[in-house]
């Protein structure tokens, strides 16, 4: 039997519409607004009077009637848009993440219950000929899983037997920098962290 787990990954793009990411305002009302580039030459965009976000592309100084009488861009308006987005996005982002670990847990409880994977548990043994592959000492009382990748279809060499101990030291170690690890990834995809930042 097959089994079918539900996906750990949480759709970005469409957290992010479900929090309406200043990105993609949809606002109807929008001015024109002068900020100034790092040369202090004017530029003009669109200032959405709802957000405070600037929507849309740089508009050309030749298509903006009486450019020197547009009112300046608000930065704390879009600043403050930005801030109320990114705790909307976080709250929800955590409030998935949960709800994603609990139903993928849910099925992995009913998975290692199964038959198929009683079976999958006594080759693993068989293997090791009731050995930890940890320690090759102590007696191998359960079956590790080295990645999740092929959960329900796993091959062999992708499960471990362990003792007790060894298992508890792998999840206290390594299982928490997997965890900050996928958060990096998370936060990266959202936009809320570059890549040269993922480390520090």
């Amino acid at each position: 039997m097959k089994y079918d787990f539900p996906s750990r990954d949480i759709d970005i793009p469409s957290l992010k519409r479900k929090c309406s990411s200043p990105d993609a305002c949809e606002h109807p009302e929008k001015e024109i607004r002068r900020k100034a580039d790092k040369h202090g030459k004017p530029m003009f965009f669109y200032q959405c009077l709802s957000c405070g976000c600037a929507a849309g592309r740089r508009i050309k100084k030749e298509d903006v009637h009486a450019p020197d009488s547009v009112e300046e861009f608000d930065p704390d308006c879009e600043k403050n848009a930005w801030n109320n987005y990114h705790q909307r996005f976080e709250k929800r982002r955590l409030e998935e993440t949960a709800l994603i670990e609990r139903k993928w847990w849910e099925s992995y409880n009913v998975y290692i219950n199964s038959p198929e994977w009683g079976r999958l548990r006594q080759l693993v043994f068989r293997r090791a000929d009731g050995v930890c592959e940890g320690c090759l000492s102590a007696k191998a009382t359960d079956c590790h899983h080295t990645t999740y990748d092929n959960i329900g279809q796993e091959f062999l060499f992708e499960l471990l037997a362990l003792c007790n101990e060894c298992h508890t030291r792998y999840h206290a170690r390594i299982y928490p920098e997997f965890l900050k690890q996928l958060r990096s990834e998370i936060l990266i995809e959202s936009g809320r962290l570059r890549d040269d930042e993922a480390d520090l």
